[in-house]
């Protein structure tokens, strides 16, 4: 994730407040993906239903 911030675009964006960069892991067996709130230590977990290859 630190390495995202090294592009010019991307710290523009943060430093306007437009995006944020969050981590993250995708369980391919679940299809969960499980967010850790950095700040709280908290983790949310989302179900995707449709993932797109690029």
């Amino acid at each position: 994730m630190e390495r995202l911030k090294e592009s010019s675009i991307v710290y523009d964006l943060l430093q306007q407040q437009q995006i944020k960069i969050v981590g993250g892991y995708f369980d391919l067996e679940t299809g969960k993906v499980s967010i850790l709130n950095v700040t709280t230590g908290q983790r949310s977990t989302i179900q995707v239903n449709h993932i797109h290859a690029f």
